[in-house]
């Protein structure tokens, strides 16, 4: 087993680092969570072990990094990246680190008289671009949300692609 971690080790790494990043960054802007999410979890614990096997196949020259202190820095970084995530939801005060998705969550819950003017276009104009994709839309006093919600989506950042790009 050593041998074949030994042979195939790095590969495995950069495979698993391949379908972790991609997943990452496609459920970091929302898009197929439910596809992604058991594959990113998943494949980012398997992703530890050819890691493992990599730290111990490379322990020595890992050591030298720990010797001459260069490794300091970078973990340094690194933790105090994962603290300033991490802080707002430990402290109650975020329930989103991500201002990406408080962003799409507040043009979910405008009306299509609210965000008209941002896509350059009258409320009707959006109201017949959601009609064309199939949504039901019964008046443009209702939010995103309840427009999704009508036309059986989880939620109004469904509908925001369909109106930025008719």
């Amino acid at each position: 087993m050593t041998t074949f971690f030994k042979t195939h080790g790095t590969t495995f790494t950069v495979g698993l680092f391949m379908i972790s990043a991609a997943s990452g960054l496609l459920l970091f802007f929302h898009v197929g969570s439910a596809i992604f999410h058991g594959m990113h979890e998943w494949l980012s614990l398997l992703l530890l072990v050819p890691v493992g096997f990599h730290i111990w196949k490379n322990w020595l020259p890992l050591k030298m990094y720990f010797r001459r202190k260069t490794i300091l820095l970078p973990l340094a970084i690194c933790l105090a990246l994962g603290v300033v995530f991490a802080a707002p939801a430990l402290l109650g005060t975020s329930a989103s680190g991500n201002p990406v998705i408080a962003t799409l969550n507040g043009i979910a819950s405008s009306t299509l008289e609210q965000i008209a003017p941002i896509y350059g276009a009258t409320p009707t104009e959006l109201r017949e671009r959601l009609e064309r994709k199939g949504f039901e839309v019964t008046s443009t006093h209702q939010s995103l949300r309840e427009i999704a919600v009508a036309s059986g989506h989880d939620s109004g950042r469904d509908l925001i692609a369909t109106i930025a790009f008719p």
